[in-house]
């Protein structure tokens, strides 16, 4: 009976063995972590290898001058610019309902029989192009129409603010490299980047750039982690979750509590400084404050599969709950290569 039970422990161990290992070589050379599949909105429609600015707005919040980055937008025949918020949080690009502005748009919707989580109705703009920049120009397959955005007016005088008609998403640098100039407020797009240009990067390893989300590694207490990364309304160095940050923050630092609005929720933001060490493009940056958010901004494991999804991805690929935000990047230039899979800054 002894010996039935021991064997029956040694297969137990050596199936343990067996699945840690091959959990691990998955993500040690397969797995991109939780990687989001999406059929894009724009295509580009010429290949470049210059560097075609376009010039960052941002919007100001409380707590930075920096919070979300606005670009001017060409659509086909009409003359004015417009605006969009280049938010790589978001996977496709989308569009405000123009119809009622322009009558063109609305010659260019058409239905599908699904709908996505926020569309009133399966309505989507089709059959034009779209310019941003001098010269860089993309053909719409199908931009979803977004019920929730509705500019307060379109005339020749209004602000960004109120001409707000959209989103550009992750397709608008899928499979091409994108230059973000945070220093003179810009960015480019290209297909390639000069000898020159290149020898000037410092890549940084462990980044995951060729899929959405971006996930970017950063340094606590001498370990790599990885976390998201969102240019869009995240203004701030990184988040996490309340507990995560509990764990990280210098218990006698002053807590400032911020309140705000995500996709029409309230949501509560904590700022205070660390105790652990933070390392992020090889600096240390840990006299800068960390966040928390009272309501998560990425979807949680809800299913019992999507749970040990999550458990695997933070042993095996050293995620971490939370977002890096554009601070961080302040004064820096830096390279988001979506077709080689890798991520840099030009050195100073």
């Amino acid at each position: 009976m002894k010996r039935f039970f021991k064997r029956i422990l040694i297969s137990l161990i050596l199936l343990f063995l067996f699945l840690y290992s091959a959990t691990w070589i998955y993500y040690r050379f397969f797995s991109k972590l939780q990687k989001e599949n999406f059929i894009p909105s724009i295509r580009v429609q010429n290949k470049t290898t210059t560097l075609d600015w376009i010039p960052v707005h941002w919007t100001i919040e409380e707590f930075t001058d920096r919070a979300g980055m606005f670009l001017p937008i060409y659509v086909d025949t009409i003359k004015k610019p417009f605006w969009v918020q280049f938010d790589l949080g978001t996977s496709i690009t989308d569009f405000a309902d123009l119809s009622n502005y322009f009558p063109g748009f609305k010659q260019k919707e058409i239905l599908l029989n699904y709908k996505t989580g926020y569309q009133n109705k399966p309505r989507y703009y089709q059959g034009f192009k779209i310019r941003l920049g001098d010269s860089t120009v993309y053909q719409v397959n199908q931009i979803p129409i977004y019920d929730q955005l509705t500019p307060d007016s379109l005339q020749e005088n209004d602000t960004m603010y109120n001409t707000k008609i959209g989103n550009i998403g992750y397709d608008f640098i899928q499979n091409r490299i994108l230059v973000i100039d945070y220093r003179n407020s810009r960015i480019a797009v290209t297909d390639s980047l000069s000898q020159v240009f290149e020898q000037k990067v410092e890549y940084f390893e462990r980044a995951i750039t060729n899929q959405k989300p971006i996930f970017l590694p950063i340094k606590i207490d001498g370990k790599i982690k990885l976390l998201q990364f969102d240019n869009g309304s995240s203004a701030f160095t990184f988040w996490t979750s309340v507990d995560q940050w509990n764990q990280w923050r210098k218990p006698e630092s002053a807590v400032d509590t911020l309140s705000g609005y995500s996709w029409g929720n309230k949501e509560y933001w904590y700022r205070s400084y660390p105790k652990v060490k933070i390392e992020f493009l090889n600096r240390d940056v840990t006299r800068q404050p960390i966040w928390a958010v009272s309501k998560p901004g990425m979807t949680e494991p809800k299913t019992f599969l999507q749970k040990i999804k999550a458990f695997t991805d933070k042993q095996f690929g050293k995620t971490t709950f939370g977002i890096i935000g554009n601070e961080y990047f302040r004064n820096d230039i830096i390279i988001i290569d979506t077709k080689s899979n890798k991520f840099g800054r030009l050195k100073n």
